[in-house]
């Protein structure tokens, strides 16, 4: 059982996508609401909230490996908390005071458990994305064995960049639905500039210990279908659509071109490393 799983784990990793894909899809053609983490939890709620989750478990554990998959989830989830229970407390590191308002009983710390968990989804997709370039290209990432060490820093910046990119496009649509306030508000649709150095910041933090412990502890290479580090790209680019459709839905038309501009780049940059390295194009 265990040799057939390892065997057909990219097909299962691209089904659970697709399937994820496929109910995000039909919980945007249903819905009559706004956008909302939590909406009381239905089983295509479930489903849209949780599966994102399970692939990213289960990408992480298949590509980096059982221990270093765990061991970057739990650190972005520990850095998101660090962080997030001292904004919430003080209204620091976020630049400002801000309350949840979001409706449900997954709390943790006074938390929302969702809001941990996509910290740990938003943070990973973007180290896979920067990291996927460098495979594009033929190379592997910086370790002690081929050097490298003075791309860790850009690697870095460019993961807390892609993150930002994210929440760039994603807060003022929560906000904008109320599922979190800023209670002193900010210039950039009522949000602090400190939410995004703060967004920076974590992400920076999590995989900047990762890849250290990375290039002094390199990954023995492993015999994994490369297409699979796809996943996270086109999982991106999807979310860059989603929140487009959202943020048009509420008539947030600025915003739409704001992140439209500034997330889907990124994938379609990507896509054409991944197919000119596929077909032997040098870049």
């Amino acid at each position: 059982m265990k040799n057939s799983i390892k065997k057909h784990r990219e097909r299962i990793l691209w089904v659970i996508f697709i399937f994820t894909v496929v109910v995000g899809v039909a919980h945007i053609i249903g819905s009559s609401s706004g956008m909302s983490l939590a909406p009381g939890l239905s089983l295509i709620d479930f489903f849209k909230l949780f599966l994102p989750v399970v692939l990213l478990i289960l990408h992480a554990v298949w590509t980096l490996t059982y221990f270093r998959g765990l061991v970057f989830i739990c650190l972005a989830l520990l850095t998101a908390l660090i962080f997030e229970m001292f904004g919430l407390k003080y209204g620091t590191l976020f630049g400002g005071h801000f309350v949840y308002q979001l409706n449900n009983k997954l709390i943790f710390f006074n938390i929302p458990l969702l809001v941990l968990l996509y910290w740990a989804v938003f943070i990973y997709i973007s180290y896979n994305i920067v990291s996927s370039f460098l495979f594009w290209v033929g190379k592997s990432k910086p370790n002690k064995h081929i050097g490298g060490a003075i791309l860790l820093p850009l690697l870095i910046f460019l993961d807390g960049l892609v993150v930002v990119s994210i929440d760039f496009f994603m807060e003022p649509l929560q906000v904008k639905t109320r599922n979190w306030i800023w209670l002193a508000g900010g210039p950039y649709y009522n949000i602090p500039l400190g939410n995004f150095i703060g967004w920076f910041i974590v992400a920076t933090i999590s995989t900047g210990i990762f890849r250290v412990f990375e290039y002094f502890s390199p990954q023995e290479p492993t015999k994994i279908d490369k297409s699979i580090f796809l996943i996270p790209v086109v999982g991106y680019g999807m979310l860059c659509l989603s929140l487009l459709y959202f943020a048009l839905k509420i008539q947030l038309h600025g915003l739409a071109l704001i992140g439209f501009f500034t997330m889907f780049p990124i994938t379609v940059v990507n896509l054409i490393f991944f197919i000119k390295g596929s077909i032997g194009v040098r870049l």
